[in-house]
């Protein structure tokens, strides 16, 4: 099994699908998982439960996924679903790290309705700076800046294959 984390808008999805694609892997979103789980968007679940009762959820969410996911898969985390559930997540896979710059990620994030966002680009710089040691304790730190998400999925499918 393959996690990606990393930092919203780093593309953990986007490559995700692809990669899971390049595989012949399933694909799992865990953001999809959820909203498919209540039947409300994560904004929503936010403004319902805040971020601690949304972390709740998201670590029975995580859970009840691992028990049924098949080992061929490639699942996409949440941006602080490693902060709640590192260990979770690590004995159950390989976790990649799609690491990027703040500036970048804050360009792809800044206009989004994500529930942290409109806590403004200081609080998401603080987060992202608090999150950073969590992340690079990932099996792969795969430095995305400046590719392509298809360079992206193809130097991630080569280097996975070899592991």
């Amino acid at each position: 099994m393959i996690f990606l984390c990393g930092f919203m808008g780093c593309g953990k999805t986007e490559i995700g699908k692809l990669l899971a694609k390049k595989l012949n892997f399933n694909f799992l979103d865990l953001d999809e998982k959820i909203t498919e789980k209540t039947s409300l968007t994560i904004h929503e679940i936010f403004e319902k439960l805040g971020e601690k009762g949304f972390r709740e959820l998201e670590t029975l969410v995580l859970e009840n996924l691992l028990k049924n996911m098949p080992e061929n898969s490639v699942f996409a985390l949440g941006g602080g679903t490693l902060i709640f559930n590192f260990e979770l997540v690590r004995k159950n896979g390989v976790l990649v790290y799609l690491k990027n710059d703040f500036e970048t990620l804050w360009q792809r994030i800044e206009k989004t309705n994500r529930p942290l966002v409109k806590n403004g680009k200081k609080f998401c710089e603080e987060l992202f700076e608090k999150r950073q040691p969590t992340y690079l304790k990932a099996d792969f730190v795969f430095d995305c800046k400046g590719l392509t998400q298809k360079k992206a999925v193809d130097f991630l499918g080569q280097r996975l294959k070899k592991d």
